[in-house]
């Protein structure tokens, strides 16, 4: 008899919980404008239960009129309002225990109404841009271009207007990719048929580097297409592609014309040593070229540029022999090239400018 009392108590207590949690009332918002005491349609209005943070949205109707269903609790309920497109145009009202709301009228200014279309603007400008992206990602495999030179990343902010080819292992079918202002490019699968999981290639075409394809040893690399799927947004998911540029400058500190021996620090050994290592294991033909400023110990122009031509081609030997001796990369790979005064790159008549004509470069010619 007890057990069935209490039962009968807690079932009347918690329907009168129930009621409670979800004894609600009408609420009527109305926007206008200030200057014309008219009514504004389609403006956003959201509500924001100020202790649990749970929200409503509605659209004022033809006559500004938004509707809510606020709920009414133990305690008097505290709401916050805003009008969506528009910073700082909020009310903040209470919802009572018992009895009818009444409206709540709210009246925009005409620089409110100046900054709300602006803001709306700017929304659906963005909402086309995310609609775009989506199209242009879903399906996709995304890469962002880096520079890179053999297997070292030389630049690590994207690159934009790199050209890449991509082709199909299966059915040999290419396409050209250019990458974006933000140094994205977007490979669409359907565009060469390409399914997750399906292997395909790529080649650089970038103006220098005369279509370098991405290798490992003599044998070109496959890569395996994952597309991005999105909903929503878009997860971030791409990879870093290392686009190759054919040349590099070597670090070597002194290049004076009095200076006739290369000092090899650790920093140029440690590029000499991934050199050797990219000729073992691809097997590129690589120029070391050497060049010099313009000026020498000989006054007679002629004289001058031959003495300057046997001292780069000195250095560019010394690199190459470098590499041969202490390293092991195979001579056959390798081609040291003088060229003295020839094809500055700064101004000659200026010490910045020599200092930059004097350098020694490592090129990848294939």
């Amino acid at each position: 008899m007890i057990r069935r009392l209490l039962t009968l108590v807690a079932m009347v207590l918690s329907a009168v919980a129930a009621r409670a949690a979800i004894d609600t009332t009408q609420l009527s918002v109305v926007v206008l404008s200030k200057e014309a005491d008219t009514p504004l349609r389609g403006l956003e209005v959201i509500i924001v239960d100020d202790s649990t943070s749970a929200s409503q949205t509605a659209l004022t109707d033809t006559i500004g009129k938004a509707i809510f269903n606020v709920v009414r609790g133990t305690r008097v309920a505290v709401y916050v309002m805003r009008i969506g497109i528009l910073n700082g145009a909020e009310k903040v009202f209470t919802v009572p225990k018992e009895g009818l709301m009444s409206p709540i009228a709210i009246s925009l200014s005409k620089e409110q109404m100046d900054e709300a279309k602006a803001n709306l603007d700017r929304q659906l400008a963005s909402k086309r841009e995310i609609e775009q992206l989506k199209e242009r990602i879903n399906g996709s495999m995304v890469f962002r271009t880096v520079r890179g030179f053999l297997d070292t990343v030389l630049v690590e902010a994207a690159i934009p207007n790199e050209t890449v080819e991509f082709i199909s292992i299966a059915t040999g079918k290419k396409v050209s990719l250019t990458s974006d202002a933000d140094g994205y490019i977007w490979l669409k699968g359907s565009s060469i048929g390409l399914k997750d999981g399906d292997k395909f290639s790529m080649t650089s075409m970038h103006v220098d580097s005369e279509k370098i394809p991405f290798q490992d040893g003599n044998n070109v690399m496959e890569f395996e297409f994952q597309s991005v799927k999105t909903n929503d947004n878009w997860n971030g998911q791409y990879s870093y592609l290392g686009v190759p540029v054919p040349t590099k400058r070597l670090p070597i500190t002194n290049l004076d014309p009095s200076v006739k021996t290369i000092e090899f620090t650790d920093t140029l050994k440690a590029d000499l040593a991934r050199i050797a290592d990219f000729i073992k294991r691809k097997q590129y033909t690589v120029e070391i070229q050497a060049y010099t400023d313009n000026t020498g110990t000989e006054k007679d122009a002629v004289k001058r540029a031959s003495a300057n031509k046997a001292l780069s081609q000195q250095r560019a030997d010394a690199i190459v022999t470098y590499l041969t001796k202490q390293l092991g990369a195979d001579a056959k790979y390798l081609k040291a090239i003088g060229y003295g005064e020839e094809f500055p790159i700064a101004d000659n008549t200026t010490d910045q400018g020599r200092k930059i004509n004097r350098r020694v470069v490592v090129k990848v010619t294939r």
